[in-house]
């Protein structure tokens, strides 16, 4: 895949986020979920706080980070907007707030 040609696809937007935000020499920490449908990796980034979160099943979640409570750079594509033509959908959020994702999801926090 050589350009985004706005045809999502989510392996490769996955790709795109973590080729965009992980770096050599980047510190991975821990990160678990209790769910075996939600898979996480954090690291740290230029100062930053990143977490990838991956829901593996085509159902509704609630998600809770526990971490510090803070503001996250939100970017997520699932199917909430079509299934379709799903799109990449951004936004602010609180560490201290449930994420609700639709389904299949890629989503990436970074902090603020």
């Amino acid at each position: 895949i050589n350009s985004d040609d706005n045809k999502p696809w989510y392996p490769f937007y996955c790709t795109w986020m973590i080729g965009k935000n992980l770096d050599t020499g980047d510190q991975i920490v821990k990160s678990e979920s209790s769910s075996d449908d939600v898979r996480t990796l954090s690291w740290i980034h230029h100062g930053k706080t990143m977490i990838l979160v991956v829901c593996k099943v085509d159902q509704p979640k609630t998600i809770f980070v526990n971490i510090t409570p803070q503001q996250f750079d939100l970017i997520k594509i699932d199917n909430t907007i079509s299934w379709e033509k799903p799109s990449i959908q951004t936004s602010i959020v609180n560490s201290t707030d449930p994420l609700i994702i639709n389904g299949y999801t890629i989503l990436l926090l970074q902090s603020l």
